[in-house]
């Protein structure tokens, strides 16, 4: 599951990619957010679906739906605007770290030396990965001074 997830992953920063320029952000978003929500109500529907009942529901659905889904939907477009899809992944793939900081701030998760460790390290990978420059091919011709 976890390779499917990777590959869902990777095709949507690709296709966000093909997609994607400055002045269509937000159309970008708006049908990405259509499309989960067809797609998540078609596979809700064989089991069921019911309406929220109370506040405390509709607040966690309107939460969900709108900060955890259309407004990173449209922030992960805006973003991908403005760099290479390569560098938008590298940056994306912090999303655990993150959780995990989130997680441990609302009480949820108990910091560890474990956590702090792991969280360092995979800021570090991705700090390098996004700031040394791509390793040349020995296919590719060498750098000119105008270059």
């Amino acid at each position: 599951m976890s390779i499917a997830a990777a590959v869902g992953f990777a095709a949507h920063i690709v296709l966000t990619d093909m997609f994607i320029d400055q002045r269509r952000v937000m159309s970008l978003a708006i049908v990405q957010t259509a499309t989960v929500a067809v797609w998540s109500l078609a596979v809700a529907a064989p089991g069921g679906i019911t309406m929220p009942h109370g506040t405390v529901q509709w607040g966690a659905l309107i939460y969900l739906g709108v900060l955890c889904g259309a407004l990173t939907l449209f922030l992960q477009a805006w973003g991908q605007a403005r760099m290479e899809a390569s560098r938008a992944a590298v940056i994306m793939s912090s999303e655990p770290l993150w959780a995990a900081v989130f997680a441990v701030l609302a009480g949820q998760e108990a910091l560890s030396v474990r956590t702090v460790v792991g969280g360092t390290l995979m800021m570090g990978a991705i700090w390098l990965a996004v700031r040394i420059p791509p390793l040349r091919r020995r296919t590719d011709p060498p750098p000119t001074a105008a270059s």
